[in-house]
């Protein structure tokens, strides 16, 4: 390992992991808000009611219902009198302080409390448990990390948590390679909304991706993928590298099994990716693996998509070379967990053999050509769609400005001058269209 090629790790930010803790407050203060209006509502009315009622001395039986009397001035002819007004009390209340005095009334409350305090035990369970599965990763992990990377971890500790359920694991200082992130998806067990969605679904997989990014100048002009042939189609759709510049090999011509596939745009250093201890490798890893890609023009693992124009878009100037490999690994309690560290060693190894690769001068020429191609076509669309939009708006101010002109009063100036503007427009293109037959 080099140490000149170190770098300091940065985590991403997950919005959508601390927002859900925040969601699930907020669904259990909305759920509780109905039956809150509604006690608050009796109880302000209730207040209302004690301001015109004249308690007796001694309250009356618990449940029951109280009568009383009060003095009112008669309104009929100005006599001096005293009327009497009943009024009921409602029952189960106390007249003295207004406050219910029987548990049924805090039935729901009980519920909500006992409803979140399930949440935090499932809370306090699940994190614990994913954290102890994750140690118990990065132990099995780490000889191999400070074996092949000069600098692991991040302020001391291996084991870096992004989430209650993602951990990473981050290596930097090794030859043509930058960083290295080995990122551990488990369950939300910690998440007792999430768990009840997924009882009736199939049981979510342990998910473990590695990413290797790669130093642009000990890099090959070659796009190298291997990816299960039921979802080639898929992946193809979600990588932007893969769908514009590659071809669907049968993986079956180079010893892998008929449920792979590969995908590539130079099929000559398709045998010295493909070494005996690689097939190896990825035949014990078959029934995990999601993806394997190497490209020198990785734009992202999914397809962005611009919300103006409505249409997906093509980043290519955010491309760059990586490395990546993704598996689904199943339950922590199956056979599968013991299977992350060679998973690791799998992932090196296709590290040394991708970046090891040579290109002979004809292949790399027309790789070259294919990418100059693939850039100069995606601009040319650029400029295209910057044209189509710059004239949407000239047609849009057109249209505003007529209609503000419409507006106006037929002896305004400033209505006649614009028409007699657009009237010297129509003439001068009629002229230009009659020289134009002419000739």
């Amino acid at each position: 390992p080099r140490k000149r090629n170190c770098r300091r790790y940065k985590s991403p930010v997950n919005k959508m992991v601390k927002t859900k803790m925040l969601k699930t407050v907020c669904l259990l203060m909305l759920a509780a808000r109905p039956v809150l209006c509604e006690q608050a509502g009796a109880a302000l009315e209730f207040n209302d009611d004690l301001d015109d009622i004249q308690l007796d001395e001694e309250p009356g039986v618990l449940g029951e219902p109280e009568i009383a009397i009060i003095p009112t001035d008669s309104p009929q002819d100005g006599a001096e009198g005293e009327s009497t007004k009943e009024k009921k009390l409602p029952p189960r209340l106390k007249p003295q302080d207004g406050r219910p005095t029987t548990p049924d009334n805090y039935f729901m409350e009980g519920g909500l409390l006992a409803l979140l305090v399930v949440y935090l035990g499932v809370y306090v369970y699940g994190n614990s448990k994913n954290g102890s599965a994750a140690q118990a990763w990065a132990d099995e992990c780490a000889d191999l990390m400070t074996e092949n990377f000069a600098d692991v971890g991040n302020n001391g500790t291996n084991l870096i948590c992004e989430a209650p359920n993602e951990y990473v694991l981050y290596g930097t200082g090794r030859k043509n390679c930058r960083a290295m992130y080995a990122r551990l998806e488990l369950p939300p067990r910690h998440d007792l909304v999430v768990g009840m969605m997924t009882v009736m679904k199939c049981p979510v997989p342990d998910r473990l991706a590695f990413r290797f990014d790669l130093l642009p100048e000990a890099v090959q002009g070659f796009i190298f993928a291997v990816v299960p042939t039921r979802q080639a189609k898929c992946l193809k759709h979600n990588y932007d590298d893969l769908r514009l510049l590659t071809k669907t090999l049968n993986g079956s011509k180079w010893n892998l099994p008929v449920s792979l596939s590969i995908m590539t745009d130079c099929p000559d250093i398709v045998g010295q990716i493909l070494t005996d201890k690689v097939v190896a490798f990825l035949r014990a890893a078959q029934p995990f693996l999601e993806i394997m890609l190497y490209s020198d023009m990785f734009m992202g693992e999914e397809r962005s998509y611009d919300w103006e124009k409505g249409a997906e878009t093509v980043n290519i100037r955010s491309a760059k070379p990586v490395l990546l490999m993704k598996f689904a690994e199943g339950k922590l309690d199956d056979s599968a967990e013991a299977n992350k560290a060679e998973l690791l060693e799998g992932a090196i190894n296709v590290l040394n053999v991708t970046t090891a690769v040579t290109m002979h001068a004809q292949a790399k020429a027309a790789s070259q050509k294919r990418r100059d191609e693939l850039v100069a076509s995606l601009k040319e669309s650029e400029q295209d769609e910057e044209a189509e939009t710059a004239q949407d708006r000239v047609l849009d101010r057109q249209r505003e400005e007529k209609e503000k002109f419409a507006a106006m009063d037929e002896n305004d100036p400033a209505r006649k001058a614009y028409e007699k503007k657009q009237e010297r427009k129509r003439e001068k293109k009629k002229k230009a269209n009659v020289k134009m037959m002419k000739r």
